[in-house]
């Protein structure tokens, strides 16, 4: 348990420092307020996770099947516009596209969290 929780630490610090600093610089560039422009990058990148989240968790149950013949699966004039055979997606398969999703979203939630925290239209306490 001790060692997810590091890795969660490290995914979210992975993502919170490069936004603080492109953020800080776009910011200073733009001559705003440091804490308005660390809450807009945060906000941004948040909001942008949190839509692959939901993106990525409504995916249906069927997926693309592999073609046996390789020039099947390039379809109509190498545009992939050809037939398309489906099957049923493993439980596997749904289960890691259902964590992935939950993956961008709590991320994304905890960035405009923190967003929040930065801002310095909000008074928190």
């Amino acid at each position: 348990m001790i060692e997810g929780i590091r890795r969660g630490v490290l995914i979210f610090a992975a993502i919170a420092v490069p936004t603080a600093v492109v953020s800080l610089l776009l910011g200073l560039a733009a001559g705003t307020a440091v804490r308005s422009a660390l809450a807009t990058g945060f906000y941004v990148v948040g909001a942008m996770l949190m839509v692959v989240g939901v993106l990525s968790g409504a995916r249906g149950p069927l997926r693309a099947a592999s073609p046996e013949d390789p020039a099947e699966a390039a379809g109509l004039f190498g545009m992939g516009l050809g037939r398309r055979r489906l099957r049923k997606a493993s439980d596997e398969e749904r289960r890691e596209a259902v964590f992935g999703a939950m993956l961008f979203l709590v991320l994304g939630l905890m960035l405009v969290a923190l967003g929040v925290v930065a801002d310095a239209e909000n008074e928190l306490v």
